[in-house]
């Protein structure tokens, strides 16, 4: 496995986690912490998440049953799949990678693998929230529902610190 070694002063580009056929992560890549570390993962740290549900992780039903339903393919086919997506930080639209594929037996290999990042216009720090005042925002492409429209956050009226709920848009759920 190809596995992009970093020293403290660098951020991986690419990471990886393993879940076993109950959806269980049972191990990390060598370099999941130092990539937690730089992107505030707090309470993402290969000693938190190991033997837990990958299901822990996700906020909310729509975007389970987005990522189930390509472990799913990827178990019965037996064939890899990739998936664009988007995961920015406040000042950073980060377009990411990622793969999923048959490790062994019932096992999964999920690869998240920075493309490219691209300063944010203005910054923007999202916080989760199930209130249904909260902003509707898409897990995988990051765009916020405003209007009936989904936009791109910092093209938005909203202000830097901004309440969303998560779930997945229309073009992005059609991936599947």
């Amino acid at each position: 496995m190809e596995e992009n070694r970093a020293t403290q002063n660098s951020i991986p580009t690419s990471t990886a986690y393993w879940v076993d056929g109950n959806d269980i992560i049972i191990k990390t890549s060598l370099n999941w912490d130092i990539f937690a570390d730089a992107n505030n993962g707090v309470g993402n740290k290969t000693e938190e998440i190991v033997n837990r549900y990958i299901w822990d992780f996700i906020i909310d039903d729509k975007t389970r049953r987005w990522l189930s339903g390509f472990f799913k393919r990827v178990r019965e086919d037996k064939k890899p799949v990739i998936i664009p997506y988007r995961c920015d930080t406040p000042a950073l639209k980060r377009y990411m990678q990622m793969t999923i594929s048959v490790e062994s037996e019932d096992i999964l290999m999920v690869k998240h693998r920075v493309i490219k990042t691209v300063p944010m216009q203005k910054p923007v720090h999202f916080r989760a929230s199930i209130s249904e005042k909260s902003i509707k925002r898409c897990s995988v492409c990051n765009r916020i529902l405003i209007d009936n429209d989904w936009l791109e956050p910092e093209k938005s009226m909203i202000g830097e610190y901004v309440s969303v709920r998560y779930g997945v848009c229309e073009q992005c759920e059609s991936l599947t």
